[in-house]
Order: structure tokens, then sequence, then C-alpha cells
């Protein structure tokens, strides 16, 4: 199960950080980021709610995968604030 946890974890990293990537514009470039934002924040949110259930088996994924969720958010916006 973590195995497949952190599996999702790359993908959606993966497909938040290639979207700018393949687009022409920077009205392109914020919407693809803001839908990779968008997935992250959902993926937060359901990793919040495994803990507050107690379902969290690995502390590390608890607390660290918020983290990088937050440090994802704020590199999308700043790259959008560049693009601009």
């Amino acid at each position: 199960m973590k195995f497949l946890q952190l599996l999702c974890i790359a993908l959606l990293l993966s497909a938040a950080f290639a979207a700018p990537l393949n687009t022409s514009n920077a009205t392109e470039v914020e919407a693809s980021l803001k839908t990779g934002v968008e997935k992250l924040a959902d993926l937060k949110s359901e990793i919040e709610k495994m803990k507050r259930e107690g379902k969290s088996e690995d502390r590390m994924i608890g607390f660290v995968i918020p983290f990088l969720i937050e440090v994802v958010g704020e590199i999308a916006g700043e790259v959008v604030k560049v693009i601009k």
C-alpha cells in the first residue's frame, strides 16, 4: 500500500511540473499549473482525512507529503508570477 501511495504522489508531482513544458503561452501555463495545484490540494486533503481517522500507517507520509504539497504550491505560484 505504501508503494502505491508514493507512486501516486510521484505521478501527481511529475504531472504538475511537466504541465508548463507542454504549453505555448502564459495563460495556458497558468491554467495547467492551477489544475496541478488543485489535484495536489485534493491529495493533501485526502492525506489529512486519513490522519484524522487514524489510518495513516507511516508517520513520515503524514508529515512530509503535506509539506511537499505546500512547497509545490508555492513554486507553482512563483512560476505563474514570473511568466506574467
